[in-house]
């Protein structure tokens, strides 16, 4: 039963690849698999960061908000303001690292439950990005780095960058919560914050890398 309830999410997944492909044979075929890689990529890279966050039993509600500025300020700064690739996902990269940040001292210190603090910032940095972008789109022009990204294959194959890059987050944060001792940190303030904290544990700082790497990951 227990190695059942571990692999359970398997079994599913498993299930719904035979339904789906029962139900439209194209639907395994090798080009609809990468259309679907290309298309989760976005989401898998920001569930690593969300990781964090759930393990010590708190939750980032502002997390689509934060995604959606991170964009507008990146774009903005590029088609705007003609700022080089590179530095303006650096600044997009601090931005929304500075919103965890700022969600891990609203929990951590000034003690607002999860929930609440992240709903807060969620409607703040709502209101920034149409304020940044004045509700309408910003366009790049085609060709830019960000297709690396978003249309790339890796040389050779038809496997998309992004799927890699989604991977390879995987693997990292796998790395982390199983392989080093902080990683184990988040699964002891999950479990009981107080016999963490008594444990000679900083908890505050275990809250704010969590929100940190959550904010970081998602952009």
């Amino acid at each position: 039963m227990k190695t059942l309830r571990k692999n359970a999410i398997w079994l599913v997944l498993i299930a719904e690849v035979i339904i789906f492909s029962i139900a439209n044979p194209a639907f395994i075929k090798p080009t609809n698999i990468v259309a679907i890689l290309r298309q989760v990529a976005f989401y898998g890279i920001a569930s690593v960061g969300m990781t964090f966050p759930i393990l010590i039993a708190g939750i980032d509600l502002s997390a689509g908000t934060v995604i959606t500025l991170v964009g507008i300020v990146t774009a903005g700064l590029m088609a705007n303001l003609h700022v080089p690739f590179i530095l303006a996902v650096i600044i997009g990269l601090l931005v929304s690292t500075g919103v965890g940040i700022l969600n891990g001292f609203m929990v951590s210190t000034v003690g607002i439950p999860a929930i609440i603090a992240t709903f807060s910032s969620q409607t703040i940095f709502e209101g920034c990005a149409y304020l940044l972008s004045n509700g309408l789109p910003i366009p790049l022009a085609r060709g830019t780095a960000f297709d690396f990204f978003g249309k790339w294959n890796f040389p050779g194959t038809i496997i998309p960058i992004s799927a890699i890059i989604m991977a390879l987050c995987f693997l990292v944060g796998g790395f982390i919560l199983n392989r080093t001792y902080f990683g184990r940190y988040f699964y002891a303030v999950g479990g009981n914050e107080k016999a963490t904290k008594l444990s000679g544990i900083d908890t505050k700082k275990v809250y704010f890398m969590a929100y940190a790497s959550m904010s970081l990951l998602r952009s």
